[in-house]
């Protein structure tokens, strides 16, 4: 066995020790468990425990970053810090932790004045982008929104504002469709048949305030 390979990987050695199972990640093959000692013996090879948590694991171990969110707030999950190491796993519950998916810098998904929609359904407008990081994470007043976010588009059903170029009056109304054929296509449709070439969604707010 290779003492440095089992110092790099302790809590994975005595966790394989007390006859729990581990993944090592092969160069070709992927993560595989390995069952024999000499897995102890490779240098530069990553190894994890196989534990609920195993996913996560493999993830901190490439170098992605995992977090934890709160899931159960009513504003949808909201991120609270990043896991730093293997042994801060097991302190969280896994339905709180998440994978961070990988964007590329300084191309953001999202930008200041969109309509997005959140993971409980409900729809909020980005008044501000977290550009630290170059991830686009968004901010909607104290709270940072980091999971299960899309931008709106509207649903047969909705309560929405719809305007035309043309004219500066708005009105609320109810989404049907995107209008297709016939010259129309792109226009948004209500209920009442009526076409506009603006449309976003309306959650109580004054015409005055609206962009």
């Amino acid at each position: 066995m290779n003492k440095q390979v089992i110092k790099d990987n302790w809590e994975s050695f005595c966790h394989w020790k007390d006859g729990g199972e581990v993944l090592a990640k092969h160069p070709e093959k992927g993560w595989i468990q390995y069952y024999g000692e000499d897995i102890w013996t490779h240098k530069n090879i990553l190894i994890v425990i196989n534990d609920k948590y195993v996913e996560f694991r493999k993830a901190l171990a490439e170098g992605k970053t995992v977090i934890i969110v709160d899931d159960d707030s009513p504003h949808g999950d909201i991120g609270i810090k990043e896991v730093k190491c293997q042994e801060d796993l097991k302190m969280v519950h896994e339905r709180h932790l998440r994978i961070k998916p990988d964007e590329p810098m300084n191309e953001p998904k999202f930008k200041v004045g969109d309509w997005v929609r959140l993971s409980n359904g409900s729809v909020a407008q980005i008044d501000m982008l977290n550009a630290k990081d170059g991830t686009g994470v968004i901010s909607f007043g104290d709270f940072e929104f980091v999971r299960n976010i899309e931008l709106w588009e509207p649903k047969e059903g909705d309560v929405v504002v719809c305007w035309d170029n043309k004219q500066v009056s708005r009105i609320i109304t109810t989404f049907k469709q995107v209008a297709w054929g016939q010259g129309r296509e792109g226009l948004f449709k209500d209920t009442h048949g009526k076409y506009y070439d603006n449309c976003i969604p309306h959650i109580g707010q004054d015409f005055k305030d609206m962009k």
